[in-house]
């Protein structure tokens, strides 16, 4: 285990549970600063990693128990298949507000139902931001993260691509707290969508139909990032154009209408997804409050990408670090023995 959470954060060194590292750990390190990126943080300490496998974890996540076994295992069980195993992540504290359900709403539909769909076919997807699992030597491979990327984990997924890395879907959950206020979580999509654009520009053309990135593969991964990071722009140079341009008033008119109409039409459909996944969810809210809920995130959403869009001009760089409430979700430690054929797997 190497622990990069900055002076600031000190890890215990002492073994709690009485059990002994196994040889595919190493020993806890400090980071060399406490400001660093985190790309440039796990750099620093993949180059003191031994062990053949390599995971990242954030300060808040939450596995379940037996996420290690459950990977590692798989990826020992297929050796030339250069598998990166990516766990699903659950919000849990969805209880907490509006922001939290929309956004424990929001993995599920990434995590269960659109990277699940890509894992099955084939298709490569951006990586979580922790609860992956890939090859040391693979990821060095590579050449490690972006240190100044700040969605470094995507970022890292087209060059893992590039290098024959088939993704996967791990069936396995990690727990994690959301932001539960407007501010906090604009400014965490605010540096999500800085760093998508910024992955988009160095990464968008240079893939087309390159190594991993094949016809559809490419539409699959890029699609959902472009989208996401023109959505501002069209909301606002659409209005601009229809009241500005000069257009005749009848076609003035039936711009509005339609545009007036996609918007009620999506509104709608959004609640209605919403109202599947809250019940999946076990989230209980009516369909008044669901509906309010679309229209507040939207917005949400909106001013992280108006705000992303000035940062990429004067703080590319800079890193809205997001405060998580800490979880009350506990995981019983499972120890690795001797005699598990985990503890003794070799390259």
């Amino acid at each position: 285990m190497v622990h990069c959470g900055g002076a600031d954060r000190p890890f215990d060194q002492e073994d709690p549970q009485g059990f002994g590292p196994a040889p595919f750990c190493t020993n806890p390190l400090d980071s060399r600063a406490a400001s660093i990126y985190k790309g440039q943080g796990a750099n620093a300490c993949t180059s003191e990693t031994q062990g053949p496998f390599l995971t990242v974890y954030d300060a808040e996540s939450r596995p379940e128990s037996d996420q290690f076994r459950k990977a590692i295992s798989i990826m020992a069980a297929h050796p030339k298949k250069n598998l990166c195993l990516q766990s699903k992540i659950k919000i849990s504290n969805q209880e907490d507000g509006w922001i939290a359900r929309n956004f424990a709403a929001e993995y599920y539909e990434w995590y269960e139902l659109h990277l699940k769909e890509l894992s099955d076919g084939g298709y490569p997807f951006g990586l979580g931001g922790n609860s992956f699992f890939v090859e040391t030597h693979i990821l060095r491979k590579a050449g490690g993260w972006d240190p100044y990327n700040v969605t470094e984990d995507a970022e890292l997924s087209v060059r893992l691509r590039q290098n024959g890395v088939e993704f996967k879907i791990l069936d396995s959950y990690t727990a994690e707290t959301c932001p539960d206020s407007c501010s906090a979580w604009i400014n965490q999509r605010t540096r999500w969508n800085k760093g998508l654009m910024v992955t988009q520009f160095v990464h968008l053309f240079r893939t087309f139909r390159s190594r991993g990135f094949p016809g559809s593969s490419w539409v699959n991964f890029w699609m959902p990032m472009v989208c996401n990071s023109l959505l501002p722009f069209f909301n606002l140079f659409i209005p601009i154009y229809i009241l500005f341009s000069g257009v005749p008033w009848v076609l003035f008119l039936a711009m509005s209408i339609l545009l007036w109409g996609i918007l009620i039409i999506n509104l709608i459909s959004s609640t209605y997804l919403n109202k599947i996944v809250y019940k999946r969810l076990k989230i209980k809210v009516g369909a008044g409050q669901i509906f309010l809920d679309v229209i507040r995130y939207l917005v949400l959403h909106l001013a992280a990408g108006f705000k992303a869009y000035g940062e990429y001009f004067y703080a590319p760089l800079y890193w809205h670090k997001t405060h998580h409430e800490e979880t009350e979700v506990e995981t019983p430690v499972i120890p690795i023995h001797k005699k598990d054929p985990v503890y003794n797997y070799k390259t």
